[in-house]
C-alpha cells in the first residue's frame, strides 16, 4: 500500500516541478547550471502556488472514478464522465485560458458513453487545452488493474478512458502505455523491459480498438507510427530484445543533447500524432535516473515540452518502484494535496483486493 500512496503523492510532486518549468522555462538555463542541481534547489524552496493543470485534475478524477465505480468497467466509465466534467468546471473557475469551444463540447460528454463506437473527433473535448496529457490518466488505471490476469480489463479501461477525449491513437495509446508501465512496476518487472512488453500488448489492444471504434481505419497509419516510434526508441537505448539488460546512454550524453532529442520528439509529435512524446520522455527519464530522484526531475521536467505531464508520470512510476525514502523533505512538505493523494492511493490499493 505504501508504494500506491507514494505513486499518488509523488505524481503531485512531479507535476509541481513540471509546472514551475512550464511557467518559467527553467530548462533554458540547464547548460549553465550543472544539470539543474541549482534549479532543483530553487524549486524545492519555492512556495509558489498555481492552479493545477487540467491534466492533473483529470488524473485525480480518474482515481476517484476507479474507487467509486468498482462494480464494473461500465460503472467506471459513467463515474469518469461525471468526474471529468467536475474537473473541467474546476479548471474553468481557475483558468483564464478556458475557451467557449471547450465548454460547448463538454456538454456532449454529460451523457455517459458505453462504448467506443460513439467516439469521433467531434466529441473529443478540450482538444485545445489538453492535447498531450491524456497519458497521465492511465497511471491510476494501471494501479487498479495491475495483475497479469487483468490485462484485458486494463486495455479496455485505458482505451475507453483515453478515447473519451482523444480520437487518435498517439493520444489514447499514451493512456494505455502509462497504465501498462504502472502495472509492470507493481509486478516487479525491470523498467528496461517495459517498452518491449508494451509493444507485445499492441496486437491485443489493436484487436479491441478495431472492434470498438467506427473510425479506426482512418487512424491506422497513426497507430503504426506509434509502434514504429517506440521500436526506434528501444533500439536507440538497446533494449529492443528479450532479456535486455541496462539501457544504453553514451558517456558524453549532455543536457544539451538531451534537450535537442526531446525537442525533436516534440516537433515530430503534432497533429494526429500529438502526445507520443509524453510517455517517451517520462520513460526515458525513468531509465536514466534509476533511484536518483534529482536526476529524474532534471530529465522528466526540465524540457520544452509538456513537462507537467511527463513529470507527473515519471514521478508516479518512481514512487511505485522506490517509494518516498529518497525524496528531499521540501518536495513533500510543500505539496498542497499530500493527504488527499495518500488517501486516494490507499483506496486504490484496497480496490484491488489488497489489505
Amino acid at each position: 500500500m505504501e508504494h500506491y500512496q507514494a505513486a499518488m503523492v509523488l505524481s503531485e510532486a512531479g507535476n509541481r516541478v513540471g509546472s514551475l518549468n512550464a511557467q518559467h522555462a527553467l530548462w533554458k538555463s540547464l547548460p549553465k547550471l550543472e544539470e539543474g542541481s541549482e534549479l532543483l534547489e530553487m524549486v524545492m524552496q519555492s512556495s509558489d502556488r498555481q492552479p493545477f493543470p487540467l491534466g492533473f485534475l483529470l488524473h485525480m478524477a480518474t482515481a476517484e472514478a476507479l474507487i467509486t465505480g468498482t462494480d464494473s468497467l461500465q460503472s467506471f466509465y459513467k463515474e469518469a464522465v461525471k468526474r471529468y466534467l467536475v474537473a473541467v468546471e474546476r479548471h474553468q473557475s481557475c483558468s483564464k485560458d478556458f475557451t467557449l469551444d471547450t465548454k460547448t463540447v463538454c456538454t456532449q460528454l454529460s451523457v455517459p458513453m458505453p462504448a467506443l463506437s460513439g467516439h469521433s473527433s467531434r466529441n473529443c473535448f478540450f482538444s485545445t487545452e489538453n492535447k498531450t496529457g491524456v497519458a497521465v490518466r492511465g497511471l491510476c488505471i494501471g494501479l487498479r488493474y495491475s495483475k497479469p490476469d487483468q490485462l484485458y480489463d486494463l486495455i479496455q479501461a485505458s482505451a475507453e478512458c483515453g478515447l473519451m477525449t482523444h480520437s487518435y491513437p498517439t493520444g489514447y495509446l499514451g493512456c494505455l502505455c502509462a497504465a501498462l508501465f504502472a502495472s509492470y512496476a507493481i509486478q516487479g518487472e525491470p523498467a528496461s523491459h517495459w517498452g518491449k512488453r508494451m509493444l507485445g500488448v499492441m496486437p491485443l489492444a489493436e484487436e479491441y480498438c478495431r472492434r470498438r471504434t467506427t473510425l479506426f481505419s482512418d487512424y491506422s497509419e497513426d497507430w503504426l507510427y506509434f509502434e514504429a516510434k517506440w521500436q526506434l526508441y528501444l533500439q536507440l537505448r538497446r533494449i529492443d530484445k528479450e532479456g535486455c539488460g541496462k539501457p544504453f546512454f553514451s558517456e558524453n550524453y549532455s543536457s544539451i543533447e538531451r534537450s535537442k532529442l526531446y525537442k525533436r520528439w516534440c516537433a515530430e509529435s503534432s497533429g494526429r500524432r500529438q502526445g507520443l512524446e509524453v510517455p517517451l520522455i517520462a520513460y526515458d527519464a525513468m531509465l536514466a535516473a534509476g533511484a536518483d530522484w534529482n536526476k529524474l526531475c532534471q530529465w522528466a521536467t526540465f524540457h520544452g515540452g509538456d513537462s507537467e505531464s511527463t513529470g507527473t508520470i515519471a514521478a508516479a512510476l518512481y514512487g511505485l518502484l522506490y517509494g518516498t525514502d529518497n525524496i528531499p523533505a521540501p518536495f513533500l512538505q510543500n505539496l498542497q494535496l499530500k493527504e488527499q493523494m495518500e488517501k486516494l492511493g490507499q483506496a486504490l490499493y484496497h480496490s484491488t483486493g489488497g489489505g
